[in-house]
C-alpha cells in the first residue's frame, strides 16, 4: 500500500489521486499516545516512552489542544505565538503583528498564565505574563488552551491558562532541519534556522536535542492626529528580534521507574531605532526626537523528574518533579529632542537604565491511586505543590546629565512563596459519563521591599473547589462541563509598598477571585468537528486605584490599590473544523478549513460605582484558516486570517475606541520527495493597521510591518 503524507495529511492506496482526503485525527483532549501515560502499564515491545515531566494533563476539562500535525497546516513563524493564536477563545496583544502575549477570552494579559511542560517560566512583565516571542516554534510539540480546572491544576489565572508542551522523545530516532530567509517591508533581513532530533535507541534510554536562532521584526510606523485631522506626530521604528532556543532531553527508563532531565535556554535581543517628529497645526514641523534602545533577556534552568509505578498496587504511582529557573533582562535606552531648527536640546537628553531578575524554583509531587468501588472506577490522586520566586528591579534616569529621583515601583525587591495541596477523585462510571471532583488549597506569601528600605509583606489562603464533567454520548458526541474556583493574583508593581505623594502601593491585596463556569458540546467525525463552548466568569475583589480621602501637603488626592470591584463576563465560543472533500464536490476536493468564533460580554464595577466593560476585550474576534492539497498532495497552500471587532471602550474612558482590525497570513509548502521540502510565507500581508480613538478626538494610528520567508525543510 502507497503512502503520501504532507502537512499532517495522509493519503493511502495505489492511487493518490483517487483516494480522498483525511483529516488528522483531531486531538479534543490532551491524552496522547505518543508516551504511555501515567497510571498505565508499558506492555512488552513497546518502546515508547513513559509520560513524565509533563504536567498536569488537560484530561476531559474545557479547552482546546492543537498537536504539531494540526498546527503545521496553518501559516506560522518561528515563535510560538504563530501557533498560540489560532486557539479558540484566544486572542493575543501587542503591537501590530508582535502577537507576543496571551488573552483568553479576549481580557488583559493579566488574566491568562502561561506554562512550558506545566511550569511556570519566570519573565520580566508585570503582570505575570509570558511573553511568547521568546518561545521558538520548532521546539513546540502541542499547544492548548485551558479554560476549566481541575484541582490538580495550579487555580492562578482566572481566564484560562496556555499550556505549552515542548517536543517531545519520539519513539523512533529521527531529525529534523529547517533553514529559511527573508525580509521585513521596513528593510530587514530576516532568517529562521533550526535543529531537532533524537529518539529512543534502546528500551531503556532517550534522548534528543534542539538549537533555533531567528531574527524577525517587529517594526511599526505611527501617526498621530489632532481633534481637527491634522497630523501632530508621525513616527517611525526599525525594531530586530534575534531569538536562540536550545533544548536537550534526557530519559532513562525501566518497567517501574523514569528519570527525566530538561534543560532550557531561552535568549532574545532587542535592537530599536526610533524617530519622532511633531508638527503645529499648519503643518510646519515642531521638533523630533530620537530613541535608541537595547533589550537583552535571558532565560535558562532546567527541570528533573522521577517516575515510580508501584507493583503491589495496579496503575498506582507517583511523580516528583523539580526545578530552577532564571530570567535576566537588560534595557538601555537614550532619547534625544531636538528643536525646529535641528538643534538638540541637549538639558533634555535623556538616558535610562533597566536591570530585572526573576528566579523560580520549585518542587512538587503527585500520587495516583486507581481502584473500583461498587462497579465504579476511581483514580484517586493526590499531591503538593511548593515554588519560591523572587524578583528585583533596578533602574537609573538621568536628564541633561542629571540623575533623577525614580518612584518606588521602578526599584524593588519582591519575594513570593506559593504552597498548594489538592486531592480528586476521577470517577468513570463505565456508561461514558465520568467527573472527577476535587478541592485544591492555595497559599501565597509576600515579602516587598523598595529602594528606601521600606518593607511589608501579606499572606492568603484559598480553598479552592472544581468539578470537571464529561459525557461520551456516542463516538461522535461529547458533552464537556465545569465548575472551579479560581484566583488571580496581583500584578508585581501593585503589591510595591510606595508611598509617594499621589499613590500608595498595598502588599496586603488579596488575589483577584472568580467562580468560573464552562461548558461544551462537540460533534466529531473524521471528516468533520463542530464545538460549540460557553463560559461564564463571577468576579470579585478586583483592584482599583481608589481615592483614600487623604491628600497630600499640596491638596493633591492620595490613592491606592484596593480589592473593591466586582465584574462578570460570559460568551461563546464556535470552533469548526471540516474537510471539504466529504462534500463530494469537485471543486471543493483537497480544501481543509478550520475556524474558530468568539462572542464575550463583560461588566466591572468600579468602587464609585462607575461600569464598563473589561480593557480591551472584544465583543467579536475569531479566526478562519484554509487549506488545499493537490491531489499528488506534493503542493500545499495556506491562508490564515485574524480578526476581532471594534472595542468600544478602553477601560480607561467609556469614550476610547479601537477599530476592527483583520490580518492575513500566507504558506506554501511543496514536497521534493520523502525527505526535503521547500515553502513560502508571508506574514501581515494586510499590513494591518491599529488605529485607536481617544476621548478628546485625537487619533493614533500604528501600522506593523510585513514579513517575507522561502525555506527549505528536511526529516530524516
Amino acid at each position: 500500500m502507497g503512502w503520501a503524507i504532507l502537512s499532517g495529511v495522509v493519503v493511502t492506496g495505489a492511487s493518490a489521486q483517487d483516494a480522498p482526503i483525511a483529516l488528522d485525527p483531531i486531538t479534543l483532549y490532551s491524552e496522547s499516545d505518543r508516551c504511555v501515560p501515567l497510571g498505565s502499564r508499558r506492555e512488552e515491545g513497546d518502546r515508547r516512552p513513559l509520560c513524565v515531566g509533563e504536567g498536569a494533563q488537560r484530561g476531559y476539562v474545557v479547552g482546546d489542544t492543537f498537536d504539531r500535525g494540526q498546527l503545521d497546516r496553518l501559516p506560522s513563524g518561528s515563535q510560538a505565538q504563530d501557533f498560540v493564536k489560532r486557539l479558540p477563545g484566544v486572542m493575543t496583544g501587542g503591537a501590530p503583528g508582535e502577537d507576543k502575549d496571551a488573552r483568553v477570552l479576549g481580557l488583559d494579559k493579566e488574566y491568562t498564565r502561561t506554562s512550558i511542560d506545566g511550569i511556570v517560566l519566570p519573565d520580566g512583565g508585570e503582570k505575570r505574563e509570558f511573553n511568547l516571542d521568546n518561545l521558538p516554534s520548532g521546539l513546540v510539540e502541542s499547544v492548548e488552551v485551558i479554560r476549566g480546572r481541575r484541582a490538580d491544576m495550579e487555580a492562578d489565572g482566572l481566564a484560562g491558562r496556555i499550556e505549552v508542551k515542548l517536543a517531545d522523545i519520539p519513539e523512533t530516532p529521527r531529525w529534523e532541519a529547517e533553514g529559511a530567509l527573508g525580509g521585513s517591508s521596513d528593510g530587514l533581513p530576516l532568517y529562521s534556522l533550526g535543529i531537532l532530533g533524537g529518539g529512543m535507541y534502546s528500551e531503556s534510554f532517550g534522548a534528543q536535542a534542539g538549537l533555533t536562532r531567528a531574527r524577525n521584526s517587529n517594526g511599526k510606523t505611527k501617526e498621530k492626529l489632532s481633534a481637527t485631522g491634522t497630523l501632530a506626530e508621525s513616527e517611525d521604528e526599525e525594531k530586530s528580534m534575534e531569538t536562540v532556543g536550545a533544548l536537550a532531553d534526557f530519559l532513562w527508563q525501566n518497567d517501574a521507574n523514569a528519570f527525566h532531565l530538561k534543560p532550557l535556554i531561552l535568549s532574545l535581543d532587542e535592537d530599536k531605532d526610533k524617530i519622532k517628529n511633531k508638527f503645529k497645526a499648519d503643518g510646519s514641523a515642531n521638533g523630533s526626537e530620537t530613541e535608541i534602545e537595547e533589550k537583552e533577556k535571558r532565560t535558562y534552568g532546567l527541570s528533573g523528574s522521577w517516575r515510580h509505578d508501584l507493583d503491589a498496587w495496579d496503575g498506582a504511582s507517583f511523580e516528583i518533579r523539580g526545578g530552577h529557573y532564571r530570567t535576566t533582562e537588560t534595557r538601555d535606552k537614550e532619547k534625544r529632542i531636538f528643536a525646529a531648527s535641528g538643534a538638540e536640546a541637549t538639558n533634555k537628553f535623556e538616558t535610562e537604565t533597566e536591570d530585572k531578575l526573576d528566579r523560580i524554583t520549585f518542587g512538587q509531587v503527585d500520587i495516583l491511586m486507581p481502584f473500583d468501588l461498587g462497579g465504579v472506577h476511581h483514580g484517586v490522586k493526590t499531591g503538593a505543590l511548593l515554588r519560591v520566586r523572587d524578583r528585583t528591579k533596578e533602574k537609573e534616569k538621568s536628564v541633561g546629565g542629571v540623575v533623577q529621583a525614580l518612584e518606588a515601583k521602578e526599584v524593588y525587591a519582591i519575594d513570593e512563596t506559593v504552597g498548594a495541596g489538592y486531592i480528586l477523585d476521577d470517577i468513570n462510571f463505565g456508561n461514558g459519563f465520568s467527573m472527577a471532583p476535587g478541592v485544591r488549597v492555595e497559599a501565597s506569601e509576600l515579602d516587598a521591599a523598595i529602594a528606601d528600605g521600606t518593607s511589608a509583606g501579606g499572606s492568603v489562603v484559598d480553598i479552592l473547589p472544581s468539578l470537571p464533567v464529561h459525557f461520551q454520548a456516542t463516538d461522535a458526541w461529547s458533552i464537556d462541563a465545569g465548575v472551579a474556583r479560581l484566583v488571580n493574583r496581583p500584578k508585581f508593581d501593585n503589591l510595591i509598598p510606595q508611598n509617594s505623594d499621589t499613590l500608595l502601593g498595598n502588599p496586603d491585596l488579596d488575589p483577584e477571585r472568580a467562580w468560573a463556569f464552562d461548558g461544551s458540546v462537540t460533534y466529531r467525525t473524521q471528516d468533520l468537528e463542530l464545538s460549540l463552548g460557553v463560559f461564564h466568569r463571577e468576579i470579585e475583589d478586583l483592584m482599583e486605584t481608589v481615592d483614600t480621602g487623604t491628600r497630600n501637603d499640596d491638596g493633591d488626592q492620595i490613592y491606592q490599590y484596593q480589592n473593591v470591584g466586582d465584574g462578570w463576563t460570559n460568551g461563546v465560543i464556535l470552533s469548526q473544523r471540516a474537510n471539504l472533500a466529504a462534500l463530494d464536490v469537485p471543486a471543493l476536493s483537497g480544501f481543509v478549513i478550520f475556524s474558530t468564533q468568539t462572542f464575550a460580554r463583560s461588566e466591572v464595577t468600579e468602587a464609585d460605582g462607575t461600569k464598563r466593560r473589561f480593557k480591551e476585550q472584544a465583543p467579536f474576534f475569531g479566526d478562519l484558516a484554509l487549506q488545499w492539497s493537490d491531489p499528488t498532495e506534493r503542493i500545499s497552500l495556506s491562508a490564515g486570517l485574524g480578526y476581532f471587532s471594534e472595542i468600544d471602550s478602553g477601560g480607561d474612558s467609556a469614550s476610547d475606541s479601537r477599530d476592527a482590525e483583520l490580518t492575513l497570513d500566507l504558506a506554501a509548502n511543496a514536497r521534493i520527495n520523502e525527505t526535503y521540502e521547500v515553502y513560502g510565507l508571508a506574514k501581515n500581508v494586510t499590513a494591518t493597521e491599529r488605529v485607536n480613538r481617544k476621548a478628546d478626538g485625537t487619533i493614533d494610528i500604528q501600522e506593523g510591518v510585513q514579513s517575507y520567508f522561502a525555506g527549505i525543510r528536511a526529516k530524516f
